[in-house]
């Protein structure tokens, strides 16, 4: 069952040192993570599916449309996941490397 798979999952990040964080994923299969639309209800979307497997932003660029799903979930709880300053405050962390002194 999903609730089963969910519990191991946890327990096996647990183990792992990894925090499980559980969301819903209503519009995320609609929206554009190209296009930083947000993931929620619109009258019109940005991007669209052309065809199975494949969605269009609205700049024309075409990606895998799990990609742009999975994007978009990860957006639902980290909405700043993907601009600039999200970008920088997670994964820029810069350490300077002397490598002559010791």
């Amino acid at each position: 069952s999903h609730s089963k798979l969910i519990e191991q999952i946890t327990y096996k990040c647990q183990l792992a040192g990894i925090k499980v964080i559980e969301t819903e994923e209503s519009y995320t299969s609609k929206t554009s993570a190209i296009d930083l639309e947000k993931p929620i209800k619109h009258e019109n979307y940005v991007g669209k599916r052309v065809k199975r497997g494949l969605f269009r932003s609205g700049t024309g660029i075409v990606i895998n449309a799990d990609v742009n799903g999975s994007l978009q979930i990860i957006r639902k709880k980290f909405p700043e996941a993907f601009t600039a300053e999200g970008i920088v405050s997670c994964a820029v962390q810069p350490v300077l490397v002397n490598p002559i002194s010791r």
